[in-house]
């Protein structure tokens, strides 16, 4: 029994797809690290790189003595 061997049709077709998807895969991988992760990184900070304003007094009075309004009775 003769051993058939199919050596294709001769054109590099597959070899082309193959080249041109690594390329595209490329484009889409540094797009990604240009625009998706920033956008990531701004939605975990709560939208802004300065996050929120909170003010906190040096000191707060705590006095339960009536410290000058009148109390009602």
């Amino acid at each position: 029994m003769a051993t058939i061997i199919n050596p294709g049709n001769g054109d590099s077709s597959s070899a082309v797809g193959t080249v041109l998807m690594v390329v595209v895969l490329l484009v889409v991988v540094v797009l990604f690290f240009i625009y998706g992760l920033p956008a990531i990184r701004n939605a975990n900070d709560g939208g802004g790189s300065e996050g929120p304003t909170i003010n906190v007094p040096e000191s707060i009075d705590v006095n339960v003595n009536g410290g000058g309004e009148a109390q009602p009775q």
